[in-house]
Parts: C-alpha cells; sequence; structure tokens
C-alpha cells in the first residue's frame, strides 16, 4: 500500500527489488540491496575510468533506472518518532521514497567505495588496453550522505560477496 502525503509517498509493503537506504544487516541482506551491490560492480571499473562528471553521472543514472525498470524503488525506513510525526499508529513500519538527489548520490558513493582496494585486485583488467589512469586515493573526503549510503562490500555476507577474477 502506498501513500501519499505532499512531496513524500509512503508505503508499508516492501518488493523483491527495493533498495533500503541505511546501514547494517537489515538493508545490507535484502535481495534488492545485493541486487544494486552487484549492478555497481559490474560497472565500477566503467566509473573509475570514466573520463568526465559527466560520464560518471550517466552510469550511476542507468545503474538507478535498472533498479527502477525491475521494479524496485529506493527506500528509506522512518524512525518510530517519524512515523508518529507523519500520522502513522504506533509500531507501523513505514517507509519513504529517497529522494532523486539521494539515490544518485547513494549510486555514485557506492560506485567509489573501496575504489583503492577494487584497483589494486582488478587493476591488471581495468588499464588493459585503456589509457585512463586511475587515482587509487581516498574519494571519500571522510564525508556521508546522510543514513542512505550503502554498506562496504567487505561487510556483506560471505554469501553475497562477489570474488574477483
Amino acid at each position: 500500500m502506498n501513500l501519499t502525503n505532499g512531496c513524500n509517498q509512503y508505503c508499508f509493503e516492501l518488493n523483491e527489488h527495493d533498495v533500503l537506504c541505511g546501514r547494517g544487516s537489515g538493508p545490507n541482506d535484502r535481495v534488492g540491496n545485493v541486487e544494486f551491490r552487484n549492478l555497481v560492480l559490474s560497472r565500477k571499473a566503467e566509473y573509475l575510468a570514466a573520463p568526465s562528471r559527466d560520464a560518471k553521472g550517466r552510469i550511476a543514472t542507468e545503474i538507478v533506472d535498472t533498479v527502477r525498470l525491475r521494479g524496485g524503488r529506493f527506500l528509506r525506513k522512518l524512525s518510530p518518532a517519524q512515523a508518529k510525526e507523519a500520522g502513522f499508529k504506533r509500531g507501523t513500519k513505514v517507509y519513504e521514497l529517497a529522494d532523486e538527489g539521494t539515490v544518485l548520490e547513494k549510486a555514485k558513493q557506492t560506485l567509489r567505495q573501496n575504489r583503492a582496494e577494487f584497483v589494486k585486485t582488478q587493476g591488471s583488467e581495468l588499464n588493459a588496453g585503456s589509457n585512463t589512469t586511475i587515482n587509487v586515493g581516498n574519494s571519500s573526503g571522510g564525508g556521508d550522505i546522510g543514513s542512505c549510503i550503502s554498506t562496504a562490500a567487505h561487510h556483506q555476507p560471505a554469501s553475497c560477496r562477489i570474488q574477483p577474477r
């Protein structure tokens, strides 16, 4: 069931392709979050080698579009206080659609995550036939985009990890 309140859209049921924003085993273990991380991993080398910010933005947008084409949504769970403030009965699990800016930033952050480790394990494949140099410094800048960052790959359960070739 979905409910619209002003510019926020709330839902109470999740589908298997939904991506939950947040940290920890709840969001991390969901099928939709695992699919999202797999999509990111399949495009990570291309993203890291992209020549411009625009090219990187297009890759992130294509990942988000793919999730949505599969029927997935990017959602964040409201805290009990937020749900009560929005007028929902105590104990109701309520999810809110994440705004477009947050969704795209989540995709970009996930693409940048663990860049140095990825380049170290995939480096020879990344540079094969390419004149592009990939900077392996820390790109995170210590910043956080709030509660909508996926958990790092090394925090994935073993059954969800994709092993390097």
